[in-house]
């Protein structure tokens, strides 16, 4: 720690000039003291000076990944943009609905983005972001998952036109009608007329 926070150090720039003097003092006496009287200390002086330092060495190295790591997720956000801005502009299918979802969840990602960096901007590497990059991992992530899947979804099968068939009712009318024609009407013819006389009635 005391070298990565010297002049052209690792962490020179994460730690304001006070803090940094005052840190740097302390190591300095606690490395002298190892090999003095801290080889007879007792357990519990060891865990305050680390618990000190750690409290302050810290926070130096979460700044120095967090600004150091930005740029890796700003290429990794702008990658996810073009992707889903060309499949957006390929998808005929999409409903107006699921458009309007799609370009909400880019706009929250890409706000989150714009207040990343505004935020960096009007910092110093030794003051505390406003955003973490666990935040900013979890929003790519999201906003990637929910995106793909709606432009994941297959195109709809064409719709096909079907002939209403008749109701039962109808066909069973039709049907009707059909066998009837089918059949000839029958005639009924008069009954002959007894014309033959018998024997008798003849005489």
């Amino acid at each position: 720690m005391r070298n990565s926070l010297d002049s052209y150090g690792t962490f020179e720039k994460y730690l304001n000039e006070t803090a940094k003097a005052a840190f740097m003092k302390d190591i300095n006496f606690v490395v002298e003291w190892i090999y003095g009287d801290g080889e007879n200390a007792d357990a519990k002086e060891y865990r305050e000076w680390m618990s000190k330092f750690q409290a302050i060495g810290g926070p130096v190295k979460q700044r120095h990944f967090y600004y150091s790591e930005l740029e890796v997720y700003y290429t990794q956000w702008a990658k996810i943009q073009t992707n889903i801005n060309t499949r957006y502009e390929c998808i005929e299918w999409l409903t107006i609905l699921q458009k309007e979802i799609v370009a909400d969840k880019v706009k929250v990602a890409q706000d989150l983005i714009d207040g990343v960096k505004a935020d960096k901007e009007a910092k110093e590497l030794h003051e505390d972001p406003k955003y973490t990059l666990e935040e900013i991992i979890k929003a790519l992530a999201q906003v990637k998952k929910e995106t793909d899947a709606i432009l994941n979804l297959p195109a709809p099968k064409p719709k096909t036109e079907k002939t209403e068939e008749p109701a039962a009712d109808a066909k069973m009318e039709e049907g009707d009608k059909k066998e009837g024609d089918a059949e000839a009407p029958k005639s009924e013819e008069p009954p002959k007329a007894d014309t033959e006389m018998s024997n008798e009635e003849a005489k």
